[in-house]
């Protein structure tokens, strides 16, 4: 059996190589990883504070592509780890200690990336947060 003959109807009309139904695909994608996925809401919601913050504070082109970078790199080991999870659950009938360990792998990955994305925040608006209270910067 193909790959075509795999999808629901409605994909299976669509033309593979066309870039509408590619976007199209990206798109409902995205929109149903927002719809059951509580945790792509958290790091959104972080991500928009974020960048509140860096308007706030009138970061750099430079500091706002940094922050843009770690938070792009959160979300896509997010949205991966959603679909690993799906793919895990369509494939594995109950429980199965590898795809359990890959899960756990995936999920630490998102944990890893979202701890970083935390330490470049603190670099990037600690001492502005230090200045703000009259606090001595590491730097002087």
């Amino acid at each position: 059996m193909s790959d075509r003959e795999r999808l629901p109807p409605a994909e299976a009309a669509a033309p593979r190589g066309a870039a509408r139904g590619k976007f199209g695909s990206a798109f409902t994608g995205l929109v149903d990883a927002f719809r059951r996925e509580r945790s792509l809401w958290a790091h959104a919601f972080c991500a928009v504070g974020v960048v509140i913050g860096g308007l706030c504070f009138r970061l750099s082109a430079l500091e706002f592509s940094i922050l843009a970078l770690t938070i792009g790199l959160v979300m896509v080991l997010e949205l991966a780890n959603t679909a690993l999870e799906h793919a895990v659950r369509a494939a594995v009938k109950g429980y199965d200690p590898v795809a359990g360990r890959a899960l756990d792998v995936m999920a630490g990955a998102v944990l890893f990336a979202a701890c970083a994305s935390v330490a470049v925040a603190l670099l990037i608006f600690g001492p502005r947060f230090w200045t703000l209270f009259g606090l001595p910067t590491l730097g002087g």
